[in-house]
């Protein structure tokens, strides 16, 4: 009963931190670089967690958390760097508890736990190609809807795009500006 009640106080404590970490990070103040590096130190302290409940009692279901956890740490990290930090901090972990525990089909849980890291880092580089896919179509978009196909230069929404910054800097300078737009 108070390894329980020190269980449930553990996942508390980690709830109340995820929320606090949570609306810091919506604060435009949060360093957007920092974002990867948080989420994922509060993933590996979640699979800390739950593997010192596996220490005290020795469940299955806290390690399959565990490779559920890494499985989706990549695709929801969208960052190389943090995910293989805490990644392998998570492995290197993982194997040790089970190794110094002396875990019954440790072996098996291990296969499962790198199959699961390398699923996870294939999942992350297809979001990260289909991220730079997406920002590529975008600009090509926003090309197409600013030019003319045929000549190459600005159209109308082009020529609106670009005006109040041509008339901010003659105005800063002192020159005169003059534009004619013909629609043929």
């Amino acid at each position: 009963p108070q390894e329980a009640l020190a269980s449930y106080l553990r996942t508390a404590a980690l709830g109340a931190a995820f929320s606090l970490l949570g609306v810091s990070m919506r604060r435009p103040s949060f360093p957007s670089a920092l974002v990867p590096w948080a989420f994922v130190s509060c993933a590996a302290l979640l699979a800390a967690l739950l593997l010192l409940d596996f220490r005290s009692d020795e469940r299955p279901p806290n390690l399959a958390w565990i490779v559920t956890l890494l499985l989706f740490l990549g695709p929801a990290t969208g960052v190389f760097r943090p995910f293989a930090v805490a990644g392998g901090l998570i492995y290197g972990a993982f194997v040790w508890t089970l190794i110094a525990l002396d875990v019954p089909h440790a072996s098996g849980w291990i296969l499962v736990l790198t199959a699961s890291a390398l699923a996870s880092g294939v999942l992350l580089r297809r979001r990260l190609e289909t991220l730079y896919e997406l920002a590529e179509a975008r600009e090509q978009v926003e090309r197409l809807a600013t030019t003319d196909r045929l000549t190459g230069v600005l159209n109308r929404h082009g020529l609106d795009a670009a005006v109040p910054a041509l008339r901010a800097t003659a105005e800063r300078h002192g020159f005169p500006v003059f534009a004619c737009f013909i629609d043929v």
